[in-house]
């Protein structure tokens, strides 16, 4: 048996057991990773046979420890191991703490490339002790990248949801799969709510749809759009499944956006811009939005300030803070000097990749989760949305067959160890998968 990252019986070793243990480690220092901290790397040993394994991350957080050790339990001696995956800053003299509920880490990181670390876990008066010396095993392992899709953006939106809610959800959001408008505010309100965003045909519920809806158990559907979007033979379908449905519309799709909004956040101190003549830039600010408890209000780009019902709107939900997504040729500078008096910023980059990497950058630093989506689609998109938002993880919008460099800094500089990709490999490629740069 090998003490490997992530390795499920450490995790349940660690908790059930309940261990206590004090480690003292020399760390012989490995190649800075991804060209950053320069304690960063992986470290490797072996203790009592078996392997021991720390990590710390290119931002300089420690991220993974994983040892076995024997202890003792009163007078019951036994075998298991440390296992700790919360990140842990190191700082600028190689120092590092931290202590949650029971348990804690702590130790230096010399400048000749050697440290003490010390762990302990105690429970009930069990203790164990270690003492291990570890070598370079060079830089922190990639994240591990996973595909969540099916055969088509239906079944892709149903993997996503059973990914995000694996037993039950408080609400379903059903949006159409044919079309982005109505949908787009939709994914924060659902991550606000509680629930997944599933896609539907128009004419009728997919019976692989109403399945999930039945297996998710919610207690209220949002069909979110007019019966141009959804008919109304589909929402009977759904009601039929669950009694408590409901349709948010409005007369076209930046009423919709509104009508999303209201009926989802009571207030929203911060509140996301968006144009809804596109999806790109609106789906990165999902995410964000989602792990904020903030709405995306669509608008007309092209207008010359914002319009009176977004106003009002904004003014109903006690805004101090609104966040623009995207340059002025997506939302105009008349826009942004009208929203003055709501705290206005402008997030943008210099396309859809890089304003994408800058509306995610905050959730970036604190996630240990990254989604990403084609940016040249909006089906697989919209149904992760909802789900990154709900985790407080970043989304982001890449080429179809590799990462935006930027994009791919942030998530390798940061404590994200896994990336899921959505969709298959007609829209997200196998270069993506080994998260291959551009």
């Amino acid at each position: 048996m090998t003490a490997t990252r992530r390795n499920p019986y450490s995790i349940i070793s660690a908790l059930v057991m309940s261990l206590a243990v004090i480690l003292g480690l020399g760390i012989v220092s490995a190649e800075p990773a991804h060209a950053a901290s320069p304690f960063a790397g992986k470290y490797t040993g072996t203790a009592n046979g078996y392997e021991t394994v720390l990590e710390v991350s290119a931002d300089g957080k420690v991220t993974y420890f994983n040892a076995w050790y024997y202890y003792s339990c009163g007078t019951s001696p036994g075998f298991g191991a440390a296992y700790w995956d919360t990140p842990v800053p190191v700082d600028t003299a190689g120092g590092f703490s931290k202590k949650i509920d029971g348990e804690s880490i702590s130790g230096t990181i010399a400048s000749n490339g050697t440290a003490s670390v010390y762990y302990k876990n105690f429970y009930a008066g069990c203790a164990g002790d270690i003492s291990v010396t570890l070598k370079s095993a060079g830089p922190a392992p990639l994240p591990v990248t996973s595909r969540i899709a099916g055969d088509d953006r239906y079944s892709t939106a149903i993997a996503v949801s059973k990914s995000g809610y694996p037993t039950t959800a408080k609400v379903v959001y059903l949006a159409t799969g044919s079309d982005y408008p109505d949908a787009l505010a939709a994914a924060p309100a659902a991550a606000k709510e509680g629930g997944p965003l599933l896609l539907t045909t128009r004419g009728s519920l997919p019976t692989a749809i109403a399945n999930e809806i039945k297996r998710l158990k919610p207690t209220k559907v949002v069909v979110v759009g007019g019966t141009g979007a959804i008919s109304a033979k589909t929402f009977d379908q759904v009601k039929k499944i669950v009694t408590n449905t409901v349709r948010r519309s409005g007369n076209d799709r930046y009423a919709t956006a509104r009508a999303i909004a209201q009926a989802a956040f009571a207030t929203a101190t911060t509140a996301y811009i968006a144009t809804g003549s596109d999806y790109p830039d609106a789906l990165s600010a999902s995410a964000p939005a989602g792990a904020a408890g903030a709405p995306v209000i669509l608008v007309n780009g092209k207008a010359k300030s914002i319009d009176k019902a977004t106003k009002d709107l904004l003014t109903k939900l006690k805004v101090k803070k609104t966040i623009i997504a995207g340059g002025a040729g997506v939302v105009t500078e008349g826009i942004q000097n009208s929203l003055s008096s709501f705290g206005v910023t402008r997030v943008a980059g210099n396309d859809r990749f890089s304003t994408s990497q800058k509306l995610n950058k905050a959730l970036a630093g604190k996630a240990n989760t990254a989604y990403v989506a084609t940016g040249f689609g909006f089906p697989d998109a919209l149904a992760g949305a909802a789900v990154a938002g709900a985790k407080k993880a970043p989304l982001y919008v890449v080429q179809r067959t590799c990462i935006p460099t930027s994009i791919r800094t942030d998530i390798l500089n940061g404590p994200v160890n896994r990336v899921n990709l959505l969709g298959g490999t007609g829209v997200l490629t196998d270069g993506v998968k080994k998260l291959k740069s551009c």
